[in-house]
Parts: structure tokens; sequence; C-alpha cells
């Protein structure tokens, strides 16, 4: 069940994933496979949080870039409202 969440590549199914296997971590010591699972959620979830960070960024900068164009009528930058 938990391989086949990984496989969907969702954020929010490999997040259920990790907690799930942290919880289970508490409760007693995981298998060798459940210990790689943990590790691959893990490793997913920092790679996905990162390149939504970057996008985010990207996103905000062009919206910079956009809100800095030159009026036609003043000729001077607009500033964001």
């Amino acid at each position: 069940m938990n391989s086949d969440k990984m496989l969907t590549g969702s954020l929010l199914q490999i997040a259920e994933v990790f907690k799930q296997l942290v919880r289970h971590q508490t409760e007693k010591p995981l298998s060798f496979r459940e210990k790689k699972m943990l590790d691959r959620a893990r490793t997913m979830l920092i790679g996905k949080s990162r390149r939504r960070a970057a996008s985010w960024e990207i996103g905000i900068d062009r919206s910079a870039d956009k809100g800095a164009q030159a009026s036609p009528a003043t000729g001077s930058p607009k500033l964001p409202e």
C-alpha cells in the first residue's frame, strides 16, 4: 500500500507515507525495506518542496518585474499595490 502511494508521486501521498513510517518507527524498529522507503520518502519530500519553493520564488520575481515596468503615461516605474 505504501509503495503504491509512493508511485503516485503526489506530495501529499508521499508525506502520508513518511508520517506513517515515522510513527511506526517510534513503536518498533523498522525493517530494512521500511527504512529504505522512509529514506526515499524523505528524499522525495525534500526534492519536491525545493522545486516548489524555487518555482514560487520565480513567480514572485516575474510578478515583481511586471510591477516595476515603466508606466506609458508618466515614464516612471509602477509600484506594486
